[in-house]
């Protein structure tokens, strides 16, 4: 844990960088007296330190739909009572000659 909190105040402290960065400096900083440190531990003996690393913000998804949708003629019933009562189809794919 003492490498942790070393590496952590050493180098990023200011910056709050994540565990991917603070367990290449291990590595980088205490090769030569330990062997190879896996991510998942540096990761484990932050949050035993109590040491939060840098989380980044999920993109939100803002829609840019502004326009009205058609009325649902069919209103989500899709079995006609008679043959040839009701058609459906998707417009999407039905290529126009305007493209």
């Amino acid at each position: 844990m003492v490498m942790i909190e070393d590496a952590y105040e050493a180098n990023y402290s200011y910056y709050g960088y994540g565990q991917q960065l603070i367990w290449k400096a291990i590595n980088r900083e205490y090769a030569d007296q330990y062997r190879h440190v896996a991510g998942c531990t540096a990761k484990r003996l932050m949050r035993q330190s109590g040491i939060d690393g840098f989380q980044r913000e999920r993109p939100k998804t803002v829609s840019a739909r502004t326009e009205e949708f058609p009325d649902d003629r069919v209103e989500h019933q899709f079995a006609a009572p008679a043959p040839n009562c009701l058609w459906v189809a998707d417009i999407t794919y039905v290529p126009t000659q305007a493209g």
